[in-house]
């Protein structure tokens, strides 16, 4: 009986032996799996943030894409027309750019008069070369006037006001009331679709039908250009058009995420379409106008290019005007072809 005793005593503790190794095996085991999916995970951590990255960025590039898209749909829609566009952007939000550019278009139009008009802050200066302008009418929100012009060959200075509206046009008719000079002014707004990604502020401007995509330590992308064309049709005589568009984001809040974007077409404004001479476009530009700047910059290079061999008389396109070292103008070349030229104003509103 001692002896059975005895086996069975032995036996429970082999028993225990055996199931605390068990225990002990297992504990071991799932610290080594443990261990190695730290390991993996330590690995592949950059990895996983860049393809979370890389996602986000895709759904920002394709939202503003989207975006881009039925803003030019509904630029060329009829009045009134409204679009509805739902936009898949968890942490980003669209926001409003507000004065990224402002564009001063003039130009002589009827007869063989020079106008030249200088548009300085608030302050417009005219002066006719010939003395044949007899009147000055101003358009514009808040600024609407009619000025006789009485001493023909004088500079005359006109104050417009504390503040430029967003659109004005400035016309000179002259002693047989024919319109002889036209000056058009036009700021203008865009949108701004940005999101956090990986702790830096990536975004994509789109700015007068341009898009330019800007990632934290890059240099920015212009992936779409503004819209403007210059072409020999013939011999000596050119054909040239601006499209301006403009985004009333006067409805806007920067502060408020949307889930829906809503355009309405608020009107196409046809501002030149005629035969001018000595067309003058001036652009004043901002930070995140890089497009039309960086546009006007390889104009004016590619111009230098062909001045500096020789070969000025065939170049044919927008070109650098010759002016002082602080105004930057371009005109369509070659310089003495008659110019056709048409400019247009397309705006767009993101209503509520």
């Amino acid at each position: 009986m001692r002896d059975a005793g005895l086996f069975c005593t032995m036996g429970s503790e082999a028993d225990g032996d055996e199931g605390v190794s068990e225990v002990i095996g297992v504990v071991l085991m799932l610290s080594m799996v443990i261990s190695i999916m730290a390991t993996v995970f330590t690995v592949l951590s950059p990895y996983l943030s860049d393809i979370n990255a890389a996602r986000s960025w895709s759904a920002l590039t394709t939202n503003a894409g989207a975006i881009e898209e039925r803003i030019s749909t509904a630029a060329d829609a009829a009045n009134n027309s409204v679009f509805i566009l739902p936009l898949q952007l968890d942490e980003g939000r669209v926001v409003p750019l507000l004065g990224t550019e402002r564009w001063t278009i003039a130009a002589d139009l009827f007869g063989n008069e020079r106008v030249d008009m200088t548009l300085n802050g608030t302050f417009v200066e005219f002066i006719s070369v010939n003395g044949t302008m007899r009147r000055i009418t101003i358009t514009g929100a808040g600024v609407d006037q009619v000025r006789a012009v009485d001493d023909l060959r004088e500079m005359i200075q006109i104050d417009i006001g504390n503040h430029l509206p967003d659109l004005m046009i400035i016309d000179i008719h002259d002693h047989q009331d024919m319109h002889i000079h036209r000056l058009v002014s036009v700021n203008i707004d865009g949108l701004r679709v940005t999101s956090n990604i990986d702790g830096g502020t990536y975004s994509i401007d789109l700015v007068n039908g341009a898009m330019v995509q800007n990632i934290p330590g890059e240099a920015p992308v212009i992936t779409q250009e503004p819209r403007m064309r210059c072409e020999l049709v013939e011999q000596n005589r050119v054909r040239a058009s601006v499209a301006l568009l403009d985004i009333n984001v006067s409805a806007m809040n920067s502060l408020t995420r949307i889930s829906t974007l809503r355009l309405q077409n608020q009107g196409n404004l046809a501002l030149f379409d005629d035969v001018v001479r000595n067309l003058d476009i001036r652009v004043t530009t901002s930070e995140r106008s890089i497009a039309t700047s960086t546009f006007i910059s390889e104009l004016s290079n590619e111009h230098a290019l062909y001045q500096s061999i020789g070969i000025e008389d065939l170049y044919t396109s927008f070109g650098p005007v010759k002016t002082s070292a602080k105004t930057q103008a371009i005109t369509a070349y070659p310089l003495t072809a008659s110019i056709e030229f048409s400019l247009s104003l397309q705006t767009v509103g993101v209503i509520e």
